[in-house]
């Protein structure tokens, strides 16, 4: 663990390509996962079990956002639930289930698995850095949020 050490400190995360280029195998990584040492946070992204057990539900989607981002890319930007926790902005009952982004690109929006993709324009001005990642700006992000829960939650 402690070639991961790093990636974990710097993200919450380490890759299932990480975890190769510094000596795990694919067998190494299911046996891991499978005791239990480490937690499978989505589709090749992992953390140290004890670890992600620790966090609570805000930091454990923080992490599982800042790993929707790694794999996506520069083609979204974080919103909505996703964004509000980005921006450290308190989260009374929003549900966490999902991270949220809006599509940058011009792409469909679409769920998919633990991802929800919303269509949406956005300037360049209206993105800013959150927590290490993109996103949009937090009013909107609220407001976002706010349009998908009920009227108290909101």
């Amino acid at each position: 663990m402690d070639a991961l050490h790093y990636f974990i400190e710097r993200d919450g995360f380490f890759t299932t390509q990480m975890a190769l280029e510094v000596g795990y195998g694919k067998r190494d990584i299911t046996r891991m996962t499978r005791s239990g040492e480490w937690h499978r946070i989505r589709r090749g992204a992992y953390a140290p079990g004890a670890t992600w057990l620790e966090l609570d539900p805000v930091a454990q989607h923080r992490v599982r956002s800042r790993a929707v981002m790694r794999s996506l890319g520069g083609a979204v930007a974080l919103s909505h639930t996703s964004g509000v926790v980005a921006h450290g902005i308190d989260v009374w009952n929003l549900p966490l289930d999902r991270v949220h982004v809006t599509r940058l690109d011009d792409g469909a929006g679409r769920i998919e698995g633990d991802v929800v993709h919303h269509e949406g324009f956005s300037l360049d001005s209206e993105l800013v850095s959150a927590d290490g990642t993109r996103a949009v700006l937090p009013e909107r992000c609220v407001l976002e949020a706010a349009s998908r829960v009920d009227m108290e939650t909101a």
